[in-house]
């Protein structure tokens, strides 16, 4: 979407256009109207395409996986494998979460309640979430605000942000869902730890430095 027609739709001036639920998205996968993987979310309606670029990748290739924001993914799957397989939760990744009718987004990797036979039948909902993360290279500040609020109007208990750029761990607690916003923040840094709590095996601690780039433990 341009930036003119974004502003005349906020504006409420631009030419009529039709939003999509998460129902009819589907429906368009299943016809093969499109494919299944591709690198879009289904914001307010609307098909986003998701920004998967490492910080410093140059503009206009959304569609590129950058090696940080890959191996990143890889380190939260390595950093969990210790206590999987599981029949009280699992790790979904880059698979949509159903948060309204007219929202699915898309997260980086998703902590979710259950067994993966759970949902053969549906997308998981906000009651089925343990815990959402997001790596973020150039998508920073969208994931910082829309998919934020987003996040916490759905009233997603944890929210983590990955940030390449600045390599912390920014970790979001406690959604106010009427006010779209988390009311405790912090931030982590490579000395840290990330403390989550699993289903059927309970606290657990993952060094920081494990999950960025380029750091070990």
């Amino acid at each position: 979407m341009s930036g003119s027609l974004a502003e005349e739709i906020a504006a409420g001036i631009a030419p009529m256009w039709r939003r999509f639920t998460v129902d009819e998205l589907d429906q368009m996968i299943a016809q093969g109207m499109l494919r299944e993987g591709d690198p879009f979310e289904l914001i307010d309606g609307t098909l986003i395409l998701k920004d998967r670029r490492d910080p410093g990748m140059p503009e206009g290739r959304t569609m590129v996986h950058g090696p940080a924001h890959a191996t990143t993914l890889r380190r939260i799957q390595h950093a969990l494998a210790p206590w999987q397989p599981s029949p009280n939760w699992h790790l979904s990744i880059q698979l949509p979460v159903r948060v309204s009718d007219w929202q699915a987004p898309d997260p980086d990797a998703a902590l979710l309640r259950g067994r993966v036979e759970d949902f053969d039948t549906r997308h998981p909902r906000p009651g089925d979430v343990i815990a959402l993360f997001e790596v973020s290279g150039t998508s920073r500040r969208y994931d910082l605000t829309t998919k934020k609020q987003i996040y916490a109007e759905a009233e997603i208990p944890l929210y983590i942000l990955v940030d390449l750029e600045n390599r912390v761990i920014e970790r979001f607690e406690s959604p106010a869902a009427a006010e779209g916003r988390y009311l405790q923040r912090m931030t982590l840094h490579t000395d840290d730890v990330l403390k989550l709590d699993l289903p059927g095996v309970g606290p657990v601690e993952i060094p920081v430095r494990n999950l960025l780039p380029g750091e070990s433990d």
